[in-house]
Order: C-alpha cells, then sequence, then structure tokens
C-alpha cells in the first residue's frame, strides 16, 4: 500500500483511503460485533431498554440501553466504550456492566449505555472507521479544524448517529463516562496518522503513558480545576485496586500528571468536550493494556472501577 510521505500536506486521497481499506478487510476479523449484539438483546427487557439508534456499515445496529427512568430524579449516568475498535476493554466492560451490575445500582442511578460505537472498527480492530477518519477527533456538526491539523467538513456517521441520539432524548446528566486504552501500538497509528493527514509527527509521539490515566478538562477557575481533580482521584482510588496508576510528572507532552489524572484544555471534535454540554463531569479513561502486570481480564475490571470511582463521586455529591 503507499501510504504517502509524513510532508505530503495533502494527506492520502481516495485511492489511498480505499486501499488502506481493502488492507485492512483483507487481514480479517478480530471480534464478532454481531456477538456483543446478542448479549446486550438477551438483557432482562422489564430492566433493560434496549434501542437501535442507527444501522451502520455491515449492517450492524449500534444500540443505546436504558436502565431507570431518567425522569425520575435520580442522578442520570452516560456510559461509553468503542469511539476506538482497537480499545475493546471498555465494550466488554459496557456489556458487564449492563448485565451484571446496573439493575442494583438503579436504586441509586439511572443508566444510559453506549457499549460500542464503531462496530466495524471494533472487528477489525482499527482506531479509524471505514473511511480511515478518527471518530474521536469528529464530535462536531460543523466544519473545523481537527487535531490532525487539517480543515474538514465533519459528517462521520459514527458521531452523528451518536450526538443525534443524546440531543433527541434531552438528559442532563450528572457524569459521562468515556472508556479508552493507550497501549503501545498507538505510536505506529500515530505514523500512520501522520501519513493519512499529511501532518507533522508531534515530537512526543513515542510518549505512551506506562499506566492508567484519566483526561479531564480543564476549567477556567482553580476553584473548578480542584473539583476535577477531587472526581479524577475517586475514580483513580479504584483503579488502583486493579491496575498500575501511570507515574507521576508530565505526560503526553508535557500535561502535569496530577496522580494519574490529566487536565486537558477542551478541544473542539472530540467528545469530551460535546460530553460537556450534557454532564456536568466527564472522564476519559485510558488503560495501558501492556503493563506487564496487566492482561486483558485487569483491563476490564479497570473500566469497571472507573465507572464505579464515578459512581462513588457522584454519591457523596448528592449525599
Amino acid at each position: 500500500m503507499k501510504t504517502g510521505s509524513q510532508g505530503n500536506v495533502s494527506g492520502w486521497n481516495e485511492q489511498q483511503v480505499s486501499e488502506w481499506y481493502n488492507d485492512a478487510v483483507a487481514a480479517g476479523k478480530t471480534r464478532d460485533y454481531q456477538e456483543i449484539v446478542a448479549r446486550v438483546q438477551a438483557l432482562p427487557a422489564n430492566t433493560h431498554t434496549v434501542e437501535i439508534y442507527a444501522m451502520m456499515e455491515g449492517g450492524h445496529p449500534v444500540l443505546r440501553i436504558s436502565v431507570g427512568d431518567i425522569k425520575n430524579g435520580k442522578p442520570n449516568i452516560l456510559i461509553m466504550g468503542g469511539i476506538h475498535g482497537y480499545e475493546p476493554s471498555g465494550v466488554e466492560a459496557s456489556v458487564r456492566f449492563l448485565k451484571e451490575q446496573a439493575s442494583e445500582l438503579s436504586k441509586e442511578f439511572n443508566f444510559v449505555v453506549y457499549p460500542c460505537l464503531s462496530p466495524w472498527a471494533y472487528e477489525y480492530n482499527q482506531r479509524w472507521n471505514a473511511q480511515a477518519e478518527d471518530p474521536n477527533r469528529l464530535f462536531t456538526k460543523t466544519a473545523g479544524k481537527a487535531q490532525e491539523g487539517i480543515f474538514r467538513t465533519f459528517d462521520i456517521k459514527e458521531c452523528r448517529h451518536f450526538m443525534t441520539s443524546i440531543e433527541n432524548h434531552g438528559v442532563n446528566f450528572a457524569c459521562a463516562i468515556d472508556l479508552h486504552e493507550t497501549s503501545d501500538r498507538d505510536i505506529e497509528l500515530r505514523e500512520l496518522r501522520a501519513k493519512r493527514f499529511g501532518s507533522p509527527l508531534a515530537a512526543d509521539y513515542k510518549d505512551i503513558p506506562q499506566g492508567y490515566y484519566l483526561t479531564l478538562s480543564k476549567e477556567n477557575t482553580p476553584a473548578e480545576n480542584a473539583h476535577q481533580l477531587l472526581f479524577g482521584q475517586s475514580i483513580i482510588d479504584e483503579v488502583q485496586k486493579v491496575s498500575p496508576i501511570a507515574p507521576e510528572g508530565n505526560i503526553l507532552g508535557g500535561t502535569p500528571n496530577y496522580g494519574g489524572v490529566i487536565l486537558s484544555p477542551k478541544h473542539d471534535g472530540v467528545a469530551r468536550t460535546f460530553l460537556h454540554k450534557q454532564a456536568k463531569l466527564v472522564a476519559v479513561t485510558e488503560v495501558y493494556p501492556n503493563h506487564p502486570d496487566m492482561d486483558p481480564e485487569k483491563a476490564i475490571q479497570a473500566q469497571l472501577k472507573s465507572i464505579h470511582g464515578a459512581l462513588n463521586y457522584v454519591r457523596g455529591m448528592t449525599a
């Protein structure tokens, strides 16, 4: 496949995108998304409301599952996974949470769960969707500047359908939890992204935090940021029971790491920024699955602990 050079400011043309897609399909599927659909559809209908909010490539339905009544006055919690298909722990944790924990916890909270936003990428173990676009840079309905450094008009279906589903229901969330991973594979994917979009590689592109970390949004005042850090610490307190936490120090290009929590400016196009319009608190988890003390099951448990740490904080706010 001819992927172009890093200095090619125009990035890939349509033929190169098609070649990338064909290569991914030829490599074969890593996972079966229909197995996720079957497990969700088998959830008890008297406690779990399953909605197909759109159909994606390959005839895959994308699902929204509700547990509890969003109008009953209890805190509403949004959980989402699978924005990036090669980060499977968030998808699996979402489904397990629905099956094993959501009903009992609905005594205190209402839950809205989107277990896998990008089914094609989940099956083919890709970060990008079938159009070689990164869904987590495209959560906007207007033209804007993506983090890859190019101007585009964004109309990516994964994002558009999710945003429409959220907005149509008009829910005010106490908390939103977006489940992600940062793996060693990100180094090669950042190199590929530079070629794909004709953008320069960042000097720190090989920086992979060696443990779990959490991204929260940097706010306008010290008091607001202190509130964010307390929220983050509540999550870290739970996650550290099952996963190593990223060492203290600057990560991701010099962002201060406060005990595994980083405060990042809001960027147009990322899910975290969109979610702040819907939720008072937004947490983006980043499990590090390649740590020698981790395995796939521990990665899933770290995501579940993330959810419980967030719920602990919301519980304390409403006590």
